[in-house]
């Protein structure tokens, strides 16, 4: 196929839209373990400052006592759903209208926080377009360190941007 794999991948990708569509959101309780929260602003999960607290979204990663096996739980109000933990981040963000991605047309570069991984056809859509990995650099202090990808055409970068919820 004439098709660029990059191309190819980049239509295959899910959107955010999608997985939102296979959440199964319930009411219960939060459970009584370790928990993390995703901070959208610094792109890092923490010590959750209050349990119990039902307002707005919110993005939890619990670790189960007995197996100590991860779980993630998107939580909007006293809702939840099971949630991958890198389409958590993004799902979150989302919510909240916090764009992290930069895309910088002019350079073909788009920048990723390293604390909000890209889910993985979204990943290896990237790298396909120069064939290189990310290179990691230091970044502002919010996000700490920050993955580029170079050699990102403009329609490729607009179309990770939509399905990521970040455009």
């Amino acid at each position: 196929s004439r098709t660029p794999a990059a191309w190819q991948f980049a239509n295959l990708a899910p959107s955010l839209q999608d997985i939102e569509g296979t959440l199964e959101w319930r009411m219960m309780a939060e459970p009584n373990w370790p928990a993390q929260v995703f901070d959208p602003r610094s792109c890092r999960f923490g010590p959750s400052p209050v349990r119990d607290e039902p307002e707005g979204p919110k993005l939890v990663s619990y670790r189960d006592p007995r197996t100590g096996q991860p779980y993630t739980l998107a939580w909007n109000g006293r809702y939840n759903a099971k949630v991958d933990r890198t389409w958590g981040r993004y799902w979150l963000m989302s919510q909240v209208r916090t764009r992290v991605l930069v895309y910088d047309e002019r350079r073909l570069i788009l920048t990723v926080p390293a604390g909000a991984p890209l889910p993985t056809l979204h990943l290896r859509t990237l790298t396909l377009c120069s064939g290189f990995p990310a290179i990691e650099s230091d970044g502002e202090a919010a996000y700490r360190a920050r993955l580029s990808f170079r050699n990102v055409p403009p329609p490729i970068a607009r179309l990770m941007l939509d399905k990521l919820g970040q455009s």
